[in-house]
């Protein structure tokens, strides 16, 4: 998955008494006795599924896992590149050695220093280096990377005294530390240093390809990548991190075979079944995508991502139970990640709750302030609250965090035509279309905004432009079927209800629709 604001209050205004010329009574009739019917069933408002194209490479990564990973060098053997003479130190490493590869870094670390001290006080430089290297390579594992950072250039103060192979590994690993320090270009020339050393070194390949991509030289970042795979074919990693930059290009047939490549390489690679989740999803292949989720949940239970993946898979589906059970557990697994609080807002919005929706919005706009799609979430949800100066506060920040957002422009014009600003909403309703041609939504809402204006034949017009578009679009059939009742077209009319059944409306809300345009076309006669 930014600012909270207080929503202002609506203060309504007063409606004027119609003029007693039947012209004028019809459109009254239309904008405050039809409109309040139809509105909210007519304009659609809730954009329900993370967008498939963001605008932004943050908002991107906001559904992805690990989007560049980092290879430190972990092989703990340093006596094999140790003073064969040496016998009590080597005695010492290869405990150390074996404790690290369990996993009980802590314990190593305490071995290594003993390692250490052992060189220290028989003055073997090389020896000293070595467990330098390892030391350092500890705490990056524990994400010590300031103390990594230490070690590690300790290390290589005696670069000269250790084997080249050795000394490449100490460069790869400080060029880890400088990229989660933020510091990609420090990371780009220490891999070039290990790539110096060692010009088969494939992970320094891949780890140099991440910081380019860091500072968004993606043609440079596939480079690397590529020939990271020219020379090792079962790096998996170099695959997923290539398939993650090919994401980032919209490029999604080459992002799925290298994440199908990776997960051939490794069957057990929890990233990789979450990133491709993603582009399932974003093919609206769902179960496909939950398959995924699942398998990165199976590999890695403690992956929040993928919680809050396939919590928002099981929402497009339908089913919001298990979307919120994912969500929570999403949540609990990590609470800094603003992705799960507006996916469980947007959940929480389709049950009705737009308190809790709201509260969830504003937890993943606190979490990061130039989230847009919260904003405009949150903003809908002040819509449906009919807090549309609230509203409007939530859309216009989105717009200005993201200019393109097309939603956000349509959604805003909604909120002011629900205020009765008709003017602004055309204006963007217009922007909307400027930006996106073919959002049918925005010309159903711009002939929704006619309708209430009282014109309906130019409100016809946009209900069909829509439907030009997406020629199933409920909302525009049942609004086209209204619009012909009030011009008195029946026949025209009732074709459209017809569609409208045929498209799947509720028959029992249609006919209640169908009885408002027939009392609204009796009571223009009346006046006639």
């Amino acid at each position: 998955m930014k600012k909270t604001k207080k929503p202002r209050k609506h203060k309504k205004k007063s409606k004027e008494k119609p003029k007693r010329n039947w012209r004028k009574y019809l459109g009254f009739i239309i904008t405050f006795i039809i409109i309040p019917a139809i509105v909210t069933f007519s304009i659609s408002l809730w954009v329900k599924h993370l967008p498939p194209k963001p605008t932004t490479k943050e908002d991107l990564e906001r559904s992805m896992k690990n989007s560049r990973i980092m290879v430190l060098y972990t092989d703990p053997n340093i006596t094999k590149f140790a003073e064969k003479s040496e016998k009590v130190f080597i005695q010492i490493a290869q405990k150390a050695d074996s404790i690290f590869r369990v996993g009980n870094y802590n314990e190593a670390e305490i071995q290594y220093m003993k390692a250490y001290n052992h060189a220290l006080k028989y003055e073997n430089i090389k020896n000293l280096s070595l467990t330098l290297l390892v030391l350092g390579t500890i705490k990056g594992l524990q994400n010590d990377y300031k103390g990594s950072q230490e070690y590690l250039q300790l290390c290589l103060q005696n670069k000269d005294k250790i084997d080249p192979l050795a000394t490449s590994k100490a460069y790869n690993n400080l060029g880890v530390c400088y990229y989660y320090l933020n510091k990609p270009n420090d990371a780009i020339a220490n891999y070039t240093e290990a790539i110096s050393l060692n010009p088969i070194y494939s992970d320094a390949y891949v780890n140099r390809g991440s910081a380019y991509n860091k500072i968004e030289n993606t043609k440079r970042a596939l480079k690397d990548y590529d020939k990271a795979i020219n020379i090792d074919a079962k790096n998996f990693v170099a695959y997923y991190n290539r398939g993650n930059v090919y994401y980032t290009k919209n490029e999604y047939i080459k992002a799925l075979t290298d994440f199908n490549l990776s997960i051939t390489r490794n069957n057990e690679f929890a990233d990789a079944y979450n990133n491709r989740g993603n582009i399932y999803g974003y093919r609206k292949d769902l179960d496909s995508a939950i398959i995924d989720y699942s398998k990165a949940i199976e590999f890695d239970s403690l992956m929040a991502e993928a919680y809050c993946n396939r919590g928002f898979a099981f929402y497009e589906k339908g089913e919001l139970e298990k979307a919120l059970k994912d969500l929570n557990k999403s949540i609990e697994l990590d609470s800094s990640i603003e992705m799960a609080y507006n996916n469980r807002g947007i959940v929480y919005h389709e049950r009705g709750e737009y308190d809790k929706a709201i509260q969830d919005f504003n937890k993943a706009i606190r979490l990061d302030q130039k989230f847009a799609f919260a904003f405009n979430n949150r903003g809908i949800a002040y819509s449906d609250k009919k807090q549309y100066e609230a509203a409007i506060i939530d859309y216009t920040e989105a717009i200005k965090l993201q200019p393109k957002y097309y939603y956000a422009y349509n959604n805003r014009g909604v909120a002011y035509s629900e205020m009765g600003k008709i003017a602004l909403a055309f204006r963007d309703f217009n922007k909307a279309l400027k930006l996106n041609p073919r959002y049918f939504k925005a010309y159903n809402n711009k002939g929704c905004a006619y309708l209430k204006n009282g014109d309906i034949k130019n409100a016809i017009k946009f209900y069909k432009k829509s439907l030009g578009i997406k020629s199933d679009f409920l909302p525009a059939i049942i609004n086209l079927m209204i619009a012909y009742y009030c011009l008195g077209r029946e026949d025209e009319a009732n074709w459209w209800k017809d569609k409208a059944l045929e498209n799947g409306a509720d028959p029992t809300e249609l006919i209640e629709r169908t009885n408002s345009a027939q009392q609204l076309k009796r009571s223009c006669i009346e006046k006639k």
